[in-house]
């Protein structure tokens, strides 16, 4: 038996229409309920594992008195927990995918998650990648961690969880996975794929949970119509389907158009239209192609495809090329995208990149096991051609150079690396392709700055510049530049980009302390290294002009006026003065220059 308790009562009818459902082999669950109880019994024709955890889904519009629905439509049980809990799957949310949210396979005790230290870093860094300052959030109950993600995050990069040992389950065991590797990037789109199941029935497949709350103000419409629409989504699921009053036709390509269709943070809005064909019975037929990188590049076909048994690459070199302006690239490899049965990907020898794009072409002349079929029982082979695809350019901007310099009053400091406020901080950017509209986007410290043409006419350069407040973040300036090339790739570019210059911000005035090491020497250390000019008669110790000044260590003899290049500062300089008085009392030393 397992008890489910509600924070209110319920409608006993609409508890007894409902359909409980519940993995790990349960069998079909009974409800029982007691009108006014807030305890929904479950009989299971199976008796539960130990250490085991199910999920127990509701389905049906269960409400409380006043109507109001479910806010919760899964739960995680378990019988004697010893075992901690374990990741199944992350995902990214959020209107620029800026969160990443970590799937559990039970619930977890808030109060360890809301403590927890967790870490995100990109494949061969170990810079942390979450929002600076924001607290993981957790729903109680729910088996879903949210971790912000900082404005730099790469977008076309693989990121790694860390997640520590003080994560407990509602059980107290502390959680087993360590580290989880993300299975797709930020770029990836939340729809991952969709397919005609049937004539009437298209289902997609998605990377992340939709918000179920609003799916019902989703609207969808079909081209060529398929008369009345009806969709359909469990929450928390990763695929949603579309059911049509009208079959469709084999070889015809539908394009679907989803108004309101959000996911589960901060209503990222989704991808509002795409197309699959009906393929039937017939055989499957690439449809698009798209450069995802200069050595990769993807063909989706209208239902899921694969190759035969053993299959070789000289083999699929019998049936793929791939060119760009008459010249061939050489194909090392063709294979089935992970996430998505509708793709191939292909790997091939770099592009140019100055070819408006480059063409794919399948042929399945060949009699062999390279030739594309459908997952069918019986595999519909596609044995015509060929079939020639211009691959759209779906590979973001990157920056081929980044470069930041300080200028103080309007004239460039040539080598320097420290900026002090009222010193403006350069920004110049080169662009891998011209940047499309809007102009890179430039947000220094959480502050939007204009950028603008570094040379007339070309898109591919630009600049742009920064003036230190008075009390900015001590530090190495952070930054990040958000730009779109003219297909609407975005990437997102910081400071790891960066291929000459510096710019760390200091605007402390430094402090010293100073100590006597005999009648006529004074010690002064400072706070942080320092360089510049400075006069020895600007200290006074004990009332007294100094008369020299030289560094600590013994690298040089006094002098009246004591130069210290910035590519050599100090933390300390030995002051030579008159005598001083033997009162017994430390002298006091300061510093006022002119």
């Amino acid at each position: 038996t397992i008890e489910l308790t509600f924070t209110e009562a319920l409608d006993k009818p609409t508890v007894e229409a409902a359909t409980f459902t519940a993995d790990g082999g349960l069998g079909e669950l009974t409800p029982s309920y007691t009108e006014g109880s807030t305890t929904v019994r479950l009989s299971a024709a199976t008796a539960a594992a130990d250490n085991t955890v199910y999920t127990v889904r509701i389905s049906g519009g269960i409400t409380d008195l006043a109507g109001h629905g479910l806010a919760q439509h899964s739960f995680t049980i378990s019988r004697n927990d010893g075992i901690g809990p374990t990741v199944l799957d992350a995902y990214f949310a959020g209107a620029r995918s800026n969160y990443l949210g970590f799937v559990v396979n039970e619930a977890l005790r808030p109060a360890t998650v809301a403590a927890a230290d967790f870490k995100v870093t990109a494949d061969g860094s170990d810079a942390d990648l979450l929002h600076p300052g924001a607290a993981a959030s957790y729903a109680p109950l729910s088996r879903t961690v949210w971790l912000p993600l900082a404005q730099n995050a790469p977008f076309d990069q693989r990121l790694t969880i860390s997640i520590p040992a003080t994560v407990l389950d509602v059980a107290g065991n502390a959680i087993l996975t360590r580290e989880f590797a993300v299975p797709h990037v930020r770029l990836d789109r939340t729809v991952a794929s969709h397919v005609f199941e049937s004539p009437n029935t298209m289902v997609y497949k998605l990377r992340a949970p939709l918000d179920a709350a609003s799916f019902d103000s989703a609207t969808f419409s079909i081209t060529p119509p398929l008369g009345r629409l009806t969709a359909t989504y469990e929450p928390e699921s990763l695929e949603f389907r579309i059911s049509t009053s009208v079959a469709a036709t084999v070889g015809i390509a539908y394009k679907t158009t989803a108004t309101n269709l959000v996911d589960m943070r901060e209503g990222g809005v989704l991808a509002r239209s795409s197309t699959a064909t009906y393929s039937g019975t017939g055989k499957p037929v690439p449809l698009s192609a798209a450069s995802t990188s200069s050595t990769t590049t993807e063909v989706r076909f209208g239902v899921p495809v694969q190759f035969g048994a053993d299959v070789t690459l000289a083999q699929h070199r019998q049936h793929w090329t791939v060119s760009e302006e008459g010249v061939t690239r050489t194909i090392s490899g063709i294979a089935p995208k992970t996430d998505d049965p509708l793709a191939l990907v292909i790997t091939h020898d770099p592009l140019s990149g100055t070819s408006p794009a480059p063409t794919v072409t399948y042929t399945g002349a060949t009699d062999d096991a390279g030739r594309v079929r459908d997952r069918a029982e019986t595999p519909n082979v596609q044995d015509g051609g060929p079939f020639p695809l211009v691959a759209t350019d779906g590979v973001p901007p990157r920056a081929s150079s980044l470069a930041l310099s300080i200028e103080r009053d309007g004239e460039p400091r040539a080598g320097a690396t420290h900026a002090r406020a009222g010193d403006d901080v350069v920004v110049r950017l080169g662009l891998s392709e011209p940047a499309g509209t809007p102009n890179p986007r430039l947000v220094v410290l959480g502050d939007a700055v204009d950028t603008a043409l570094a040379s007339p006419g070309d898109r591919s350069a630009w600049a742009s510049r920064y003036t230190v407040p008075a009390s900015p973040p001590q530090g190495a300036v952070l930054f990040g530049i958000t730009t779109r090339d003219g297909a609407g790739n975005e990437a997102v570019i910081d400071r790891t980009s960066l291929t000459s210059g510096e710019a760390i911000l200091d605007t402390t005035t430094p402090t010293f302390t100073a100590s006597t090491r005999s009648a006529t020497e004074t010690v002064v250390e400072f706070a942080e290294p320092v360089h510049g000019t400075l006069a020895a008669s600007a200290w006074t110790v004990g009332g007294a002009r100094a008369l020299g000044a030289a560094p600590a260590d013994g690298a040089g003899a006094p002098e009246a006026t004591l130069a210290i290049p910035p590519q050599a500062p100090v933390r300390s300089i030995v002051l030579t003065h008159p005598p001083l008085a033997g009162t017994g009392e430390a002298p006091a030393v300061a510093y006022s220059p002119a």
